[in-house]
């Protein structure tokens, strides 16, 4: 694990806030503010030629992007993320090219964590940057065929998704949940329900 100090340039790097609580020699990281609401769109135009291209239907900020695997899939480990403001030159926000490294963070269900989850990825978009078309590439194969949904985020930060499951709830309890209350405007929920397949 990274010390106190490396694990902070991570979350900056991640955006967001937090608070921390020095205690007796130990580091707490708590109180949590993802840098991009919950509230998503699912981008419902999806481009293939070996990379996965996604046109918004007008150019806007976006505060980021959750990229999910697709149903009963992982992502690839290698992944990179670009967007452009006019369809023709693409920046790079966000890639992984080490599987496995613990050398960046991603907010999932409001929460941090290392990009190493195979169910998903969030990736914080630069709020001074309209954005036009997402592309989305990865070595491993097909991106179309590789890439499940990609939700776009407002620009602006949110409070963490309503908990709405109980924390002792079983596998098959989570997943009757998910699907009787069924909410596709909330990144959280699309992630629960990966996971919650994934432990069949």
């Amino acid at each position: 694990m990274p010390s106190p100090q490396g694990f902070e340039s991570l979350l900056r790097s991640a955006g967001g806030t937090w608070r921390r609580w020095d205690r007796e020699g130990f580091v707490i990281y708590h109180s949590f503010v993802a840098p991009f609401p919950d509230t998503v769109t699912e981008a419902d135009v999806r481009l293939c030629d070996g990379a996965l291209t996604l046109p918004l239907p007008r150019p806007s900020a976006l505060g980021g992007l959750t990229i999910l695997a697709p149903p009963s899939a992982k992502l690839p480990e290698r992944l990179t993320v670009e967007t452009s403001e006019d369809g023709r030159h693409f920046e790079t926000v966000w890639s992984r090219r080490r599987p496995r490294a613990l050398t960046k963070l991603t907010w999932l269900n409001g929460h941090p964590r290392y990009s190493i989850d195979p169910a998903a990825v969030a990736v914080l978009v630069p709020r001074e940057r309209t954005v036009a078309q997402v592309r989305v590439t990865t070595p491993e194969a097909d991106a179309c065929t590789a890439i499940g949904p990609v939700l776009y985020h407002e620009a602006s930060p949110g409070p963490p998704p309503p908990d709405w499951i109980p924390l002792d709830a079983s596998w098959r309890e989570r997943r009757r949940i998910l699907a009787e209350r069924p909410l596709p405007n909330r990144a959280g929920w699309h992630y629960r329900r990966l996971v919650a397949e994934a432990h069949r």
